[in-house]
């Protein structure tokens, strides 16, 4: 497979950086089989929960819901979204803490090493997590298939955007630049720094992604002053700059263009070899996840089952789709069982996308 063009020597200093703050985060494999069955409002299984009741095993309790971020990124804004219609649903205070570090790792690593009794969730950036799991980074070592999966909250096209007033009006101007782009990621680990090393490899752009921004914002005003000319990112998030005019969309990673955006290209559109076609497919196995709320491995069977009794309640519930139109926020509810089985999957990808991921991380 050919190696991936990054600048291998700030990948593997930001790889050693990473590996010291998760080793200070435990991280240490926490496997015990995850068990659904439990109580629905504290008898039944999720499927009896009981939609409004506000009672559940968890009834009077704190729960934490965590977030792996600083406050105003996407994942804060979903978690402070659902938050208030969790805690209706469970009769709990649910608090939403930011724990950022490590692209969420340190967050995750957290979340495993403490209670097990569902008082302390978290939304995870799924692609970045558990890509840094599958890269074999030191410390990102929980068992991904043995995470407490409650449900998802959103899996929401990713796309690559540059400066509207930048080097690049479509994504053929990119793949025929003779230079090399620099594309923008907030950190070692994130969906943005993976989705860029992707994009960077199947179209052989020979550009380096910059893993030093600390956020979305930082790295938006990066973009603007020409310090990188790609960043991506979820369209929700990057959807805004463009309409303001700042930005433009050049690429979905995706198989076929966006609603939003119809005629913008998309990964789908070029013709890839066998081999980068079976990265791409990978990939999209494993964004298909999207944004998880998850707990630790071997949670309490009844507050598992309550959990995703509430959160089924929540996303089919018309005031949280009435909240979700309102910020602009896109949900895309999948079930517990059904996060955890397409966890279950990512898990073991093809030997390729193993690979890519080594390189992108410098290991």
């Amino acid at each position: 497979m050919p190696k991936q063009t990054l600048d291998r020597a700030k990948a593997i200093t930001a790889t050693a950086a990473l590996s010291l703050l998760l080793a200070a985060c435990g991280g240490d494999d926490a496997g015990s089989d995850n068990q659904s069955s439990g109580g629905g409002n504290g008898g039944g299984s999720a499927a009896d929960f009981e939609c409004g009741s506000g009672e559940s095993v968890l009834s009077g309790e704190t729960v934490r819901l965590v977030v792996g971020t600083d406050p105003g990124g996407g994942y804060d804004a979903y978690a402070r979204m659902i938050g208030p219609f969790l805690a209706d649903e469970l009769g709990a205070e649910v608090v939403v803490e930011n724990q950022p570090g490590a692209g969420g790792l340190s967050a995750v690593n957290s979340m495993i090493a403490g209670e097990k009794d569902g008082t302390h969730v978290m939304i995870m950036n799924a692609t970045g997590n558990i890509s840094s799991v599958l890269a074999g980074v030191q410390g990102a070592s929980f068992p991904v298939g043995d995470l407490t999966y409650i449900g998802r909250v959103a899996r929401e096209p990713y796309i690559v955007t540059g400066a509207a007033d930048g080097p690049y009006e479509n994504w053929d101007d990119v793949i025929a630049a003779d230079d090399s782009p620099k594309i923008g990621s907030t950190g070692l680990g994130s969906e943005a720094y993976i989705n860029g090393a992707l994009v960077n490899e199947l179209f052989d752009l020979g550009g380096e992604v910059i893993a030093g921004y600390d956020s979305a914002s930082e790295a938006e005003l990066g973009l603007l002053a020409g310090d990188i000319q790609l960043f991506p990112g979820n369209i929700d998030s990057r959807l805004k700059q463009i309409e303001s005019g700042d930005a433009i969309g050049l690429l979905a990673v995706e198989p076929e263009p966006v609603e939003a955006l119809p005629d913008m290209a998309a990964v789908g559109d070029y013709e890839l070899s066998d081999e980068k076609q079976e990265l791409f497919e990978a990939h999209l196995a494993l964004s298909e996840i999207g944004r998880p709320l998850i707990g630790p491995p071997g949670m309490d069977e009844e507050a598992t089952a309550d959990l995703r009794g509430a959160m089924k309640c929540v996303f089919e519930g018309e005031e949280l789709q009435a909240a979700a139109e309102e910020q602009e926020r896109p949900i895309s509810y999948m079930t517990g069982e059904e996060t955890a089985e397409l966890a279950e999957q990512s898990a073991s990808p093809p030997d390729i996308y193993i690979e890519f991921l080594k390189d992108a991380y410098g290991l």
